[in-house]
């Protein structure tokens, strides 16, 4: 079975092509992209367009190899001989299959989705080599051989964070993701909502191009953050002039007025949303939506003068009981001329602290 995409995926060609490219060549997918391109939907879309299961392998920052084979579980089995159970005697009662046994011993083809391998240490590519080349591994603690009834479709997603190692992506058919042009966001919009207006598609993608040309940007808008928007602006409790000044704000942030770092309207924008959805009353909601407000100036220095001065009214010396020699001013000044004070601390009565 050749892979088109669905109808709820709308797949480039690109992309289709490397899906049945994998299978045919037997070797597992290894999909790179920006967040939000729908890396995880394709194993999901893949596996409903074959008719196979899919099984998920959600990895994280602590997750290690062995966990996707299986689990020895020594502790339990500890406790239950001092109980006496009878599974005891039967050393299989206390191993936890994995996601790659489950997928090697299926009595039908799967789908097997690791998602975000980058998370992982670089030594769990690794150790996953001879078990993704000879689709088989060795069990210890029963001494079995686990080898894969039906070879799986194995696709791996990396938000290519981290550099994977060499040897790995030998054994792997590597395909990166480009980001959708115009054209197929337009489909891929129509597919999520096929009932929505034109005019508001096209100021869409427009504000949303603009917004990823803008250099420096540390997160670029993504596919899935541009879906939100349009269900913020069909949801039915939004009103007109909420929606105009959404695209108001987007349009500003788009041209580096009023933007933070990430692309979002920022404090000033989002309050200018939340004034014109009803928070204010009268004639300054009305302003809201036509004045544009200027942002706040963030310096650090006048930032770390408002932290210390926090941190000098709580002082031991300004207690009105407690004095410490240690951070009090005559202690900084004779540590600054070059002459050593010890800690000292005593009771003294707030007029003689201040002094």
């Amino acid at each position: 079975m050749q892979f088109k995409g669905t109808k709820n995926y709308i797949s480039t060609d690109d992309l289709s092509m490397a899906v049945n490219a994998s299978m045919a060549l037997e070797r597992p997918l290894l999909i790179k992209g920006e967040p939000g391109t729908g890396k995880t939907l394709l194993a999901e879309e893949v596996a409903k367009a074959l008719k196979m299961d899919l099984i998920e392998w959600h990895i994280k920052s602590t997750t290690k190899a062995s966990q996707g084979l299986y689990e020895y579980d020594a502790v339990t089995r500890l406790r239950d001989s001092q109980l006496g159970d009878e599974r005891v005697k039967d050393i299989a009662n206390y191993i936890k299959k994995g996601k790659l046994w489950e997928a090697f011993t299926s009595d039908k083809q799967v789908v097997l989705l690791i998602d975000e391998i980058d998370k992982a240490d670089i030594e769990f590519p690794n150790d996953l080599l001879q078990e993704i080349d000879r689709m088989e591994f060795f069990c210890y603690e029963t001494g079995e051989t686990i080898k894969a009834k039906h070879r799986p479709l194995i696709i791996l997603t990396s938000n290519n964070e981290k550099e994977l190692p060499d040897a790995f992506l030998r054994r792997c058919f590597f395909h990166y993701i480009q980001f959708p042009d115009r054209e197929t966001m337009n489909k891929i919009v129509g597919v999520h909502y096929p009932k929505i207006k034109k005019k508001l598609v096209n100021e869409a993608l427009e504000i949303f191009f603009d917004l990823r040309k803008i250099p420096g940007l540390k997160k670029k808008p993504s596919t899935s953050e541009l879906i939100d928007w349009l269900k913020l602006l069909l949801s039915d409790d939004m009103p007109d002039e909420m929606i105009k000044t959404f695209w108001k704000v987007m349009a500003a942030s788009a041209h580096g007025t009023r933007s933070n770092a990430s692309g979002w309207p920022g404090r000033n924008g989002c309050r200018t949303l939340a004034r014109a959805a009803g928070a204010g009353r009268g004639a300054r909601a009305r302003r809201a939506t036509r004045r544009a407000p200027t942002p706040r100036t963030w310096t650090p220095w006048a930032s770390s003068r408002r932290a210390s001065a926090r941190r000098w009214k709580t002082r031991a010396w300004r207690a009105p009981s407690v004095y410490c020699f240690r951070h009090s001013p005559r202690a900084a000044a004779r540590r600054a001329s070059g002459r050593s004070s010890g800690c000292r601390t005593r009771t003294r009565s707030r007029r003689s602290a201040r002094s």
